[in-house]
């Protein structure tokens, strides 16, 4: 790891790459979100309030993905949402 990375205040050495490469490869069908929770759940890094920092750790996945040191799955595509979907014109949802 030629850089030094910091995300939110935590430092990511070269050990936790190496790490979080080691649980990419142990989970290969995890997507990114699960990922993101095992890693919590290893680290044990939470809230202030006692939830895992999901939201946060999936940042620096991210992060960690964009400068080249770790590889995460394809994003997977969202559900399809037919309710959110427009009406054709002239249609009524009422019958």
């Amino acid at each position: 790891m030629e850089q030094a990375w910091r995300y939110r205040g935590r430092t990511i050495t070269g050990g936790d790459v190496d790490f979080i490469r080691e649980l990419i490869a142990a989970h290969p069908a995890a997507g990114r979100c699960e990922l993101s929770r095992l890693l919590c759940q290893a680290w044990d890094w939470k809230q202030p309030n006692g939830p895992p920092r999901d939201m946060v750790c999936r940042g620096m996945l991210l992060m960690l993905d964009r400068g080249g040191e770790i590889v995460l799955p394809p994003m997977r595509p969202a559900p399809a949402q037919p309710a959110a979907a427009p009406r054709p014109a002239g249609t009524c949802s009422a019958r």
